[in-house]
């Protein structure tokens, strides 16, 4: 399975969520600079379900005193950012990336959901047809373990969606034109498309 893109793109997602999230939510110096630290070492370790540090590596990469760490370890748990379990006899914490310890790939589906629908919100030009198919998509992504592509074929998507042919190709082409998805015909097979998931922009005004 290869979905290194698809994690890649969930450090994005958190990276820009938690800039955006700054200007507006109080978070101290000292949250910044851990939760930045934190996704760091995520993204170092290849984004596994958790990590396992021990306070004195924590300190080490954020350079914060442990009093500072813990505070603001404390409040990006009680904020639902993370997810802290101490353990004993001296082994290293474990750390995950939602207060529920939900997946990564749970956490990636979250995301780009709450950000599709963001846009929605801010942007009305979206048809419905292009939420129909992005959100099927997304579905089928998250069905296969979200590796970077995936294969679909036109009858699937118009039976699901009871949509046509003509019908899907404006959505798919309107997708791509946002710069939401990416998308190529099947080497064997013109009916099977590729499908891959680019980065939701800030601004996602087209011709239409």
């Amino acid at each position: 399975m290869n979905n290194q893109n698809n994690l890649n793109l969930l450090y994005i997602k958190l990276l820009n969520d938690f800039h955006r999230s700054i200007k507006y939510s109080g978070f101290t110096k000292n949250e910044i600079v851990l939760y930045y630290s934190i996704l760091a070492t995520f993204n170092e370790s290849g984004w596994p379900e958790n990590i396992n540090r021990s306070n004195l590596h924590i300190q080490s990469e954020s350079g914060l005193s442990y009093n500072a760490m813990n505070e603001a370890r404390r409040s990006l748990m009680e904020r639902g950012m993370l997810y802290f379990e101490p353990q004993q006899n001296g082994k290293d914490a474990i750390y995950g990336l939602t207060g529920d310890k939900k997946s990564n790939f749970d956490l990636l589906y979250l995301k780009l959901l709450e950000d599709f629908w963001h846009q929605t919100h801010i942007n009305m030009s979206f048809r419905v047809e292009e939420l129909c198919l992005y959100t099927f998509l997304l579905k089928e992504f998250n069905r296969e373990n979200w590796n970077d592509q995936i294969t679909v074929s036109n009858d699937e998507i118009q039976d699901f969606l009871h949509m046509s042919y003509d019908t899907l190709k404006k959505a798919r082409n309107g997708l791509k034109k946002r710069g939401m998805i990416d998308f190529w015909s099947h080497p064997e097979n013109n009916d099977v498309i590729l499908y891959s998931l680019q980065p939701l922009l800030e601004k996602n005004n087209t011709d239409q």
